[in-house]
Parts: structure tokens; sequence; C-alpha cells
């Protein structure tokens, strides 16, 4: 149960990256997508898939608002 929770906010501390950049960019929708995939992978494998998921969310986001 406690590694349970904790990996719900390992995944959710992850997301906050995607969350904020994509209000900041004007990104929602890939903020909230990201968000719930680094919930989820921090489910399924903790840091080690929630880390990555951040990073590649981040840099969709950034790579989308530059066009």
């Amino acid at each position: 149960m406690i590694t349970t929770i904790n990996a719900l906010i390992i995944g959710a501390i992850c997301g906050l990256g995607p969350i904020i950049l994509g209000t900041i960019k004007k990104q929602m929708t890939l903020g909230i997508c990201g968000l719930f995939a680094c919930i989820l992978s921090g489910l399924v494998l903790n840091i080690f898939l929630a880390g990555p998921m951040c990073v590649f969310f981040i840099w969709i986001i950034t790579r989308k608002s530059d066009t």
C-alpha cells in the first residue's frame, strides 16, 4: 500500500513539469496527458519510467510550441 502511494507521488511530481510547461506554452492538452502518463508510468516502473516520460512530454510540448 505504501509503495503504491509512493509511486503515485513520484509520478505526480514528475508530471508537474509537463503540466506547468504546457500551461506556459498554451499546450494544456499535452500537459494534462503528460501528467497522467507520468502518474501511470510511476505506478508501473516508478521513477525509472516516470522520469523519461516527463522528459518526453516536455520535449513534445517545446517542439510543438516552436512551430
